[in-house]
């Protein structure tokens, strides 16, 4: 894995050790917005994302029709792009396009390999985080060996938090990978996107940050410029991703 425009790319994003340590998160209460799932149609929809003013983070899922050219987009409307990794759930799961879901019955090999193509089909994401996978992320075999790759690739990895289980934060750790830990979705089915938006802002106030994902569904682009408005009446700001890692 790590072609040249693979390698090159991620270099703009990444800096030294040393101002790593030196950058600090902006002051003040602060919100990190994650929009899964772009890759399956290259259409109205992600026109209107892209031209949002919000710096969220695109999350691409890999392997699919449009995943390589909403990357090279997202990244040209000064978008963060993330890797939406997919991996195995408790139950109903089924490979997505071209890249397999990554599985509790592989062998480290056959892991590293699979997140290896992911990352080719999704180039120069800066991180990754889980698509599904509440079976995957509760195994620290499997995590290990996802971890390795990230530490390899120089990239972090948000955890979605699709199940209580998740060993995603001790496997990050023993890696010496980054991690962030998504803590409320906005969007699941039969909940208020907006009334979860008011939430994510009360934590944001009380707690000083909160990491939020959302999907790329119809009337939710509207939603993330409301959301942005409201937060920053309230005295809270969006902030890009890797400002929200302190790098």
């Amino acid at each position: 894995i790590g072609t040249r425009r693979f390698v090159t790319h991620r270099c703009v994003f990444r800096k030294s050790r040393r101002a790593e340590r030196e950058t600090e998160r902006p002051a003040g209460p602060t919100i990190t917005v994650i929009v899964d799932d772009f890759g399956y149609y290259n259409n109205r929809r992600v026109r209107e994302f892209l031209a949002l003013e919000v710096p969220f983070t695109v999350s691409v899922i890999p392997g699919l029709e449009h995943s390589e050219n909403i990357c090279r987009q997202a990244r040209g409307a000064g978008k963060e792009v993330i890797c939406h990794l997919p991996m195995e759930p408790e139950k109903n799961g089924n490979d997505q396009g071209d890249i397999p879901l990554v599985r509790t019955a592989m062998s480290g090999g056959e892991i590293e390999k699979v997140v290896e193509q992911a990352l080719e089909s999704t180039p120069g994401v800066i991180g990754m985080n889980n698509h599904m996978g509440s079976k995957a992320t509760s195994d620290m075999r499997v995590m290990g060996s996802v971890m390795k790759v990230c530490r390899r690739e120089k990239l972090f990895f948000v955890d979605s938090y699709t199940s209580s289980k998740s060993v995603i934060a001790e496997a990050a750790k023993k890696a010496g990978v980054r991690t962030l830990r998504n803590e409320l979705f906005h969007d699941n089915k039969g909940e208020d996107v907006r009334e979860n938006m008011r939430k994510a802002i009360s934590i944001a106030s009380r707690r000083g940050s909160v990491t939020v994902i959302m999907h790329i569904k119809k009337g939710n682009a509207e939603h993330l410029r409301w959301f942005a408005e409201e937060a920053e009446r309230e005295g809270v700001r969006i902030i890009k991703l890797t400002d929200m890692m302190g790098s």
